[in-house]
């Protein structure tokens, strides 16, 4: 399926301002974070960093191919600034499920994969980073096996979401 195929051009605006939306959602749940676990210089400097790249993905390129793909990886470096922030508190991966959700608004399958792949790129990557040593956090504490379970997860809903898309988009 075309990207640009899956809606109206009106249709594409508006979950193109749903996802910028989210966005600043997610950047204010950021700072809710950082402030009760103590790291809110952290939560507003990559929060803040993330929603204006947001902002300016939206103003200058809504309703394109890069902000169907950017928006939603934005989306979801949030969300694993959420999963920082709390030290890998496993609460904070639902934010991945919900993003997920969120993108089915673009009725397109694209949308959802780049939200997962980014998801899993971070998990894959700070898991490691974690388990050398790194100061970064993915689950409480470094995992390869439960970051497994966790992407098969994410592949379950983005596969079950990317059939959904197709469908929606008819």
């Amino acid at each position: 399926m075309n990207p640009q195929a899956s809606a109206r051009p009106g249709h594409r605006d508006l979950a193109d301002a749903t996802l910028l939306a989210t966005n600043a959602l997610w950047a204010l749940v950021a700072v809710a974070i950082g402030v009760e676990f103590g790291s809110s210089g952290l939560a507003l400097a990559v929060g803040l960093t993330l929603l204006l790249i947001a902002a300016a993905t939206y103003a200058l390129a809504r309703q394109t191919l890069l902000s169907r793909v950017a928006l939603p990886a934005l989306a979801m470096l949030q969300v694993a600034l959420h999963i920082q922030l709390g030290r890998g508190t496993l609460e904070f991966h639902f934010g991945v499920f919900v993003t997920l959700a969120v993108l089915l608004v673009y009725r397109h399958w694209l949308p959802i994969v780049a939200g997962a792949a980014t998801i899993a790129v971070h998990h894959i990557l700070f898991d490691r980073l974690q388990a050398a040593g790194v100061g970064v956090y993915c689950t409480p504490e470094a995992d390869f096996f439960k970051i497994v379970v966790h992407a098969l997860y994410v592949v379950a809903q983005a596969g079950l979401e990317v059939m959904i898309a197709a469908r929606m988009a008819r």
